[in-house]
């Protein structure tokens, strides 16, 4: 009986190592992507198909480009396999600790001419994996040309030099907050957006949206700009 609780509590708590991962978060001055976009027909379309709208991504079958067939990538300790279980993308690689983990991709990063999966770690970390997909030659490769890097370097998947919330995030989201506490050495890292949207650049919509809003629902015709973002 003690047995069966010990396997049930380490079953707990896997998913509760991870549980801080990076999220989408409320922001009170941002609105929607899709509002921005209801109003603005040209923008959306152009924006649509550009690498800011597919700058990250949660990953999904309509998202992840890579090949998740039970594919193999890679030799010895240094490789890396690539399949299914059930909705998640899987990747078993060679973790920080040297042994074999199984991790479900959270995100894909990017769309052409690579794509990469971001893997959840410890402390509401995302490691982006440098085994990438090439989009044109439909195959995996390794970003490390030089050969593989072991676990405990920074280079090295699980390493700082790959880690999302520190090196990515703040370019490839809108509205980012690192969320970093440095006294326990985790994050808890916010968006508002899981892409590169129009307040990425323009900067908080809400007060836009709005006020163009009441425009329309009083009728008025003038030429009264409304509020437009600060940037």
């Amino acid at each position: 009986m003690r047995l069966a609780a010990l396997l049930l509590a380490l079953v707990l708590m896997v998913p509760a190592a991870f549980a801080a991962a990076p999220q989408a978060g409320a922001r009170p001055d941002h609105v929607a992507d899709r509002d921005c976009l209801a109003c603005h027909p040209d923008q959306a379309s152009a924006w649509a198909e550009s690498k800011h709208r597919h700058a990250m991504q949660p990953a999904t079958a309509q998202t992840v480009l890579g090949d998740f067939g039970d594919v193999r990538f890679g030799e010895g300790a240094a490789a890396a396999r690539f399949f299914r279980r059930g909705g998640d993308f899987v990747v078993a690689a060679q973790g920080a600790d040297g042994r074999t983990q199984e991790l479900a991709a959270s995100h894909v990063f990017g769309i052409r001419p690579l794509q990469q999966v971001l893997l959840p770690q410890e402390g509401g970390r995302l490691q982006a994996f440098t085994i990438a997909w090439d989009t044109t030659r439909k195959t995996w490769f390794s970003l490390h040309t030089d050969g593989p890097v072991p676990p405990g370097d920074n280079l090295h998947w699980s390493g700082r030099y790959q880690n999302w919330n520190l090196m990515c995030g703040e370019c490839h989201t809108t509205a980012y907050r690192k969320g970093y506490d440095d006294e326990h050495d985790r994050y808890a890292t916010t968006w508002a957006e899981a892409n590169v949207g129009c307040q990425a650049c323009h900067g908080p919509g809400r007060a836009h949206a709005e006020s163009a809003g009441r425009l329309a629902a009083s009728g008025e015709r003038t030429q009264r700009p409304v509020a437009t973002p600060n940037r």
